[in-house]
């Protein structure tokens, strides 16, 4: 199992710093629209409540608070509110992967089977060799079927998805 790399304590006092000020930092003028269209799916019973950030390279450009962290207590959301992020792991293991590749440990287009030996009996639905590759992993153009059902939902490990999805039959042709 790969580990995370440490948090030098310096940066990690960076990053809380960071937390404190954004309100007092970024314009959320700036994007007038993208709190307006968190307020209608708030309305709408879709989120109880958002945080949005708008950066780019130089400064935060936009934060945002919408709704509630607690609608029952009626506690708004706050720049160090914890909230499950559900789909957030997706661009962080993105980040993940695109930093491994600029250190040489990997690449994106390798093959899965080269790091997932499992993966290289895999067949396409035309019974082709399937020979993944990270990108398209990334870039949900795999065709690899779902880990679904009771074994996927008692999985905790990588090592207890694979045989799941080596056993779904891919949905379509890699690429595509």
């Amino acid at each position: 199992m790969v580990q995370p790399p440490k948090m030098s304590p310096y940066r990690f006092a960076c990053m809380a710093l960071l937390c404190q000020l954004l309100p007092a930092i970024a314009d959320n003028r700036a994007f007038p629209r993208a709190s307006a269209a968190m307020q209608r799916a708030i309305a709408r019973k879709e989120v109880a409540g958002v945080v949005t950030l708008v950066v780019n390279r130089e400064r935060v450009l936009h934060m945002g608070m919408d709704g509630y962290a607690d609608v029952a207590r009626k506690r708004p959301f706050t720049p160090d509110s914890l909230f499950w992020i559900a789909s957030m792991t997706k661009p962080v293991t993105g980040t993940a992967i695109l930093m491994l590749q600029d250190e040489g440990k990997l690449d994106t287009g390798d093959l899965v089977e080269k790091y997932l030996p499992e993966f290289a009996g895999l067949k396409t639905p035309l019974g082709m060799p399937a020979h993944l590759m990270i990108q398209q992993i990334m870039t949900h153009t795999s065709g690899l079927g779902e880990a679904s059902g009771p074994a996927a939902q008692q999985a905790r490990t990588l090592a207890d998805l694979v045989p799941i999805w080596i056993s779904a039959p891919m949905q379509y042709e890699p690429g595509t």
